[in-house]
């Protein structure tokens, strides 16, 4: 986009000033804890005095899928009354799980498909950039990189967790797939924009990045299930086949050259037979583990839960040997299983009807928008069931502001509702 067209779109004022602040966080959940809280402060303070509160009323009451966000988060409030958690754990709790009201402030803010492809060009900008810094660090590991300061060896995370940035690096690969695919109708009218050959380049150097620059196999799931998403939404006809012969021939070339690539893989069956005869600490057992006593905690109080912030003391309870206590009192790695213990039947039932929803309105939505946003919602899903996600900072900012970006346009009356596809101009009689 040249500067005269950025300069000629940046207007700022007391209505517009929260929709840059909110485009601010889009990059700021890919890139910084301490940039995002800041901007947030920024954003909250800017939405009370813009005035607009009837306007963002209007906007969020009809959106089916605020309505089960809402819900969602008053089984959490709600579990508090009966949880034996102290009151500052209570609302430890309580501020962590308050992002998920990132999914209402961006249905309420994002109302022109301008102002959601500004946040996900956003999240793509900041994508990109770790993408570009985690390529410099294979070769030069400066010290700020993440990886670096953690100390772990052949891994190449930036800014977050190379399990957070693995997952945000696969959505990428599937926001530059669909450029890539859908060329001239997607996303901008500029030429950068409609180059299939660099978006594939991205889509490409974006699985290398997860397969063989990062430890960890969350990002390597979410990376095949969002070419699974491409395949069966995305595309239809010869181009479906000829797709998945090209992502098979990619991910075959890459096991086949990347070590860590094929031991990340083979090592799930070895770290799992580690655990059961021997009890070895590894990752794959931990979460077994974690799986296995969050069952049973469930298990004593399935409808209502034990209450907001009661899973450490009930894990230390349970767990034997009781060494484990301080390793896994945090969460179990597992957020469905978390609501399990803390929120019971409806909590579960809560998170599921959320994510129903949003995959149901993603289906009324056109080609590209619809394969976005359902890989956004079986990301989040995989994600969930592998680690506590909407307990975790980034990743509990992330997926309430992407669902949103989304979800938003059920909410927009104009013709043109669309984030990634632009309806063509009638020809002129």
């Amino acid at each position: 986009m040249s500067g005269t067209a950025i300069a000629r779109g940046f207007v700022l004022d007391r209505r517009s000033l929260p929709q840059w602040l909110l485009v601010s966080v889009f990059a700021g959940v890919a890139l910084g804890g301490a940039l995002t809280l800041g901007l947030s402060a920024l954003l909250l303070l800017a939405m009370l005095m813009s005035g607009e509160g009837a306007v963002y009323w209007r906007r969020v009451r009809g959106n089916p899928v605020v309505w089960c966000l809402a819900a969602l988060y008053l089984c959490i409030v709600l579990s508090a009354l009966w949880s034996p958690a102290s009151g500052a754990e209570k609302w430890r709790h309580i501020e962590k799980y308050s992002r998920l009201l990132y999914l209402p402030i961006a249905v309420a803010l994002l109302d022109s498909p301008a102002w959601r492809r500004r946040a996900l060009a956003a999240f793509a900008l900041a994508m990109l950039l770790t993408l570009a810094l985690s390529w410099l660090h294979a070769a030069w590991p400066f010290a700020w990189a993440r990886a670096t300061r953690e100390t772990l060896a052949h891994s190449h995370s930036i800014f977050k967790t190379y399990i957070t940035q693995g997952m945000m690096m696969s959505l990428l690969a599937l926001l530059a797939c669909m450029l890539a695919l859908n060329g001239r109708r997607v996303f901008a009218r500029e030429a950068w924009s409609s180059s299939a050959y660099l978006w594939f380049a991205v889509a490409l150097l974006a699985a290398i990045n997860i397969t063989t620059l990062l430890h960890g196999r969350t990002g390597q799931i979410t990376l095949v299930a969002n070419v699974l998403v491409v395949f069966v939404f995305g595309l239809g006809g010869r181009r479906r086949i000829v797709f998945l012969a090209a992502a098979a021939t990619v991910f075959a070339s890459l096991f086949f050259t990347s070590e860590q690539f094929r031991t990340r893989l083979n090592s799930v069956s070895t770290e799992l037979q580690a655990f059961r005869e021997h009890k070895a600490v590894t990752s794959s057992g931990e979460r077994w583990t974690y799986a296995v006593v969050a069952s049973e905690i469930a298990s004593r109080g399935p409808f209502y839960g034990h209450g907001l912030g009661s899973y450490p003391a009930e894990f230390c309870r349970t767990i034997e040997p009781k060494s484990w206590c301080n390793k896994g009192e945090v969460r179990p790695h597992n957020q469905y299983l978390l609501f399990a213990v803390e929120q019971g039947v409806f909590g579960v039932a809560a998170m599921l009807a959320l994510l129903v929803s949003a995959g149901s309105l993603a289906l009324r939505l056109g080609c590209t928008d619809r394969t976005m946003m359902l890989g956004i919602v079986v990301t989040f899903a995989i994600h969930s069931a592998l680690d506590s996600t909407l307990w975790i900072a980034t990743e509990g900012s992330f997926f309430p502001l992407m669902l949103g970006l989304f979800a938003a346009a059920a909410s927009d009356p104009h013709e043109d509702w669309r984030v990634l596809e632009r309806v063509a101009p009638a020809p002129r009689p």
